[in-house]
């Protein structure tokens, strides 16, 4: 089983049946696939998703999501905080 991380433009593309890429997220419910995320990566899904469909439809897919035994929730314990704003 690979392990994968994907970019929310991905899920904008494959949610829809009439894609040609919608096989991967058949894939990905199968169990072919196993989908670490993380709770930012899960927060930008819900934003971009609740624009391109609806509030609603970005809740239930992440709902759906979380519910897979193949997606992993990664917890983050440590921020770099590289890149700062100097006044």
């Amino acid at each position: 089983m690979k392990h994968i991380v994907l970019d929310t433009n991905i899920f904008v593309i494959i949610l829809s049946q009439h894609s040609a890429y919608h096989w991967l997220l058949q894939d990905i419910m199968s169990g072919r696939y196993t989908v670490s995320v993380t709770t930012d990566i899960l927060l930008e899904y819900e934003e971009v998703l609740a624009v391109k469909y609806s509030r609603a439809i970005a809740q239930t897919f992440i709902a759906g999501l979380l519910d897979l035994p193949n997606v992993h929730l990664i917890t983050v314990y440590f921020r770099w905080n590289i890149i700062t704003i100097r006044p």
